[in-house]
């Protein structure tokens, strides 16, 4: 006899996997709950702050924006100032990140979104040193964007452009 309710498959550390019932007995779809994610747009001049970093879901260095997992009970807003203190050595007062909006990562099984800021570091900056955790090897970047920038990443940027041009 099926439940009518999520049953946990798996859990791990960071995630769970759920079994979820669905109105075709055949067709048993699966939930993955992940924490929410956060990722800093930030710009140093002309250029944006990004780092390069060993993805192992992918099993490759990856160039991206400042993206972390938001902790149990913390503030996206603070994890995503935190992330970029972690990653890249920049502090900022999170009174002068500005929220872009979030997205749901993958809605087809996931439950998690990812929570967009912006930060510009000539204005609201101080630069210091990487902290990183002990796996974490880390590499900063400042420049343009790298064309395989993947599309959960630029609609950060497409949210970052839709609200400056709001201002203007």
């Amino acid at each position: 006899r099926r439940s009518r309710h999520p049953v946990e498959l798996l859990a791990t550390p960071i995630f769970k996997v759920m079994s979820c019932p669905t109105p075709d007995p055949k067709f048993q779809a699966i939930r993955v709950k992940a924490p929410d994610w956060v990722t800093m747009i930030a710009k140093h001049g002309d250029n944006f702050v990004l780092v390069k970093q060993h993805r192992w879901g992918i099993d490759t260095n990856f160039v991206e924006f400042v993206t972390g997992q938001i902790d149990e009970g913390e503030e996206p807003i603070v994890a995503a100032c935190r992330e970029l203190e972690e990653e890249t050595g920049w502090s900022v007062n999170p009174n002068n990140v500005e929220y872009l909006g979030s997205t749901y990562t993958n809605p087809a099984f996931m439950t998690n979104q990812m929570h967009y800021f912006f930060i510009d570091l000539c204005k609201h900056g101080i630069k210091s040193e990487q902290s990183l955790d002990e796996h974490e090897k880390i590499e900063v970047i400042e420049g343009t964007l790298p064309e395989e920038m993947p599309a959960l990443m630029l609609a950060g940027v497409h949210l970052l452009e839709r609200k400056t041009n709001e201002r203007s």
